[in-house]
């Protein structure tokens, strides 16, 4: 029989939630509405950072939107359809940002990738760290998708370098933003997970408090 990963999502427990997942330096979970705290305090401080990259920030403008969100994630992790984990200081369990596979095709193996952080936590390569983990343990391992498609504001450098030490390819000729995106200078990355290889990653780099990146 073939691998079904939302049999397998469905079977881990009965709200379909992965464990958590640890790197070195954070642990990553489902997004809850329990969350929604954490969600509008992050997301209230750093909006003036996320507006430049992505259009949902001005649309959270209260703790009652914050905590729709977080019950919009959960429900999403109940359809199997997209998967957003929160990422949190392992130590103190502040919330530093999110992490996610959308619009999941399993049919085909392909979902796209999102992710954003607090901008206090910006330039210690915490972003990596977690992307390294995300893609092996949870769209690898758990989700057995192939192939990863990433979009990237085309002035977000620091986003760009970290899909380039992930190992994502730019997609020549195809520069279009998902459907529901305002934007429209994106480039379209993507990663091939049956090769799956960091040629530009130093997971040393990436957990030293030194490294002056995401």
């Amino acid at each position: 029989m073939k691998d079904d990963p939302t049999n397998r999502l469905r079977d881990m427990s009965t709200r379909k939630f992965l464990p958590q997942v640890l790197t070195p330096r954070t642990v990553m979970a489902p997004v809850r509405i329990s969350d929604a705290e954490d969600l509008w305090r992050v997301i209230d401080t750093s909006r003036g950072h996320l507006r430049q990259w992505l259009e949902w920030p001005d649309l959270i403008t209260s703790f009652s939107q914050a905590r729709w969100m977080g019950g919009h994630c959960e429900d999403d992790w109940h359809r199997c359809s997209d998967f957003r984990f929160a990422i949190r200081n392992r130590v103190d369990g502040s919330l530093l940002g999110l992490i996610g596979f959308e619009s999941c095709d399993f049919h085909n193996r392909i979902c796209n990738m999102g992710y954003w952080l607090s901008q206090n936590v910006q330039g210690c390569g915490l972003l990596s760290e977690a992307a390294y983990v995300a893609l092996n343990h949870i769209a690898d391992n758990a989700l057995r998708l192939q192939r990863i498609n990433l979009y990237i504001s085309i002035k977000n450098r620091r986003s760009l370098a970290v899909a380039h030490r992930l190992g994502f390819h730019h997609e020549l000729g195809v520069d279009e933003p998902p459907a529901n995106s305002v934007y429209f200078d994106h480039l379209l990355f993507s990663k091939n997970l049956l090769q799956f290889a960091y040629p530009n990653l130093d997971m040393k780099k990436s957990t030293s408090s030194n490294s002056k990146e995401l």
